[in-house]
């Protein structure tokens, strides 16, 4: 189990974005955008498919090698959970976004949250 200080402040918190397309989404593999933008780094890792589970014995979800520890918040355009990455055993901030609901959603006249968010993730990459 995990400490409440570790739960509250992790040591080597960094970001991940999940964008998630509900229609396309199957029982044991979804399609899945993924893009880490590491604190103390300037690289980017990429996915297109994931794998979740489900622990029987607790009810811990486990996306790839990522274990969802805990809910963070939930903002207009995604939820924001913290993981723990169980290969190297550093925390990330999973952030998971509806590619359909973005893509209805409008910023402006003609810009829809979708684009927005792909254009912030050119700035990052």
């Amino acid at each position: 189990m995990l400490s409440q200080e570790l739960l509250e402040a992790p040591p080597l918190l960094k970001q991940a974005t999940t964008f998630k397309d509900d229609l396309s989404m199957t029982e044991s593999q979804k399609k899945l955008e993924v893009n880490f933008r590491l604190r103390d780094q300037d690289e980017i890792r990429s996915t297109t498919t994931f794998r979740t589970k489900k622990n029987k014995m607790d009810g811990q979800k486990t996306i790839n090698q990522y274990k969802i520890v805990k809910n963070l918040g939930k903002g207009s355009f995604a939820t924001v959970k913290l993981v723990l990455d169980t290969k190297s055993l550093e925390y990330y901030a999973m952030k998971s976004m509806n590619k359909k609901d973005l893509k209805k959603k409008l910023i402006g006249k003609s810009t829809n949250a979708y684009m927005y968010v792909l254009e912030e993730l050119k700035v990052l990459q």
